[in-house]
C-alpha cells in the first residue's frame, strides 16, 4: 500500500510528521475515531492543505488542541494534502512550514 507523510497535532503537543498508510483506517486511528474535515485553512496555507479531527470529539468531551476563528478544534489531528484527483497525498516542507508558521507550533523530532 503508498504510504504518505502527513502531520500530527497531539493535544497539548508540537505536531510531529509521520508515514503512514494511504487509507483512511491509519487517519482514523490518530484521531481516536471517525474523521470529520476541518473546514478552516489560515492565511498562508495552501487550500490543498486537509485537516482531520474526531467527528464526535466534542460529544466525548475530548480536549481542546488548538481554536480557530469561531470554535474549538478539539482532540488529536492529523493534517494531510489534496492531490490534484481529490486523493491523499503527502505533505511537502512547504506545507508542513506554513501551517507551523499559521499556528505559532514548532515541529518536533518524530
Amino acid at each position: 500500500m503508498e504510504q504518505v507523510l502527513v502531520m500530527v497535532k497531539p493535544v497539548g503537543l508540537h505536531p510531529v510528521c509521520r508515514v503512514v498508510d494511504n487509507d483512511i483506517k491509519p487517519l482514523q486511528e490518530i484521531v481516536g475515531g471517525y474523521i470529520e474535515v476541518i473546514p478552516y485553512w489560515p492565511p498562508g496555507v495552501p487550500g490543498e492543505i486537509i485537516a482531520f479531527c474526531n467527528e464526535e470529539g466534542k460529544y466525548e468531551g475530548l480536549t481542546t488542541n488548538y481554536t480557530i476563528p469561531g470554535d474549538e478544534i478539539v482532540g488529536d489531528v492529523v493534517f494531510t494534502r489534496s492531490g490534484e484527483e481529490g486523493q491523499t497525498v503527502s505533505l511537502t516542507d512547504d506545507d508542513i512550514k506554513a501551517i507551523c508558521d499559521a499556528y505559532g507550533w514548532r515541529l518536533q523530532a518524530g
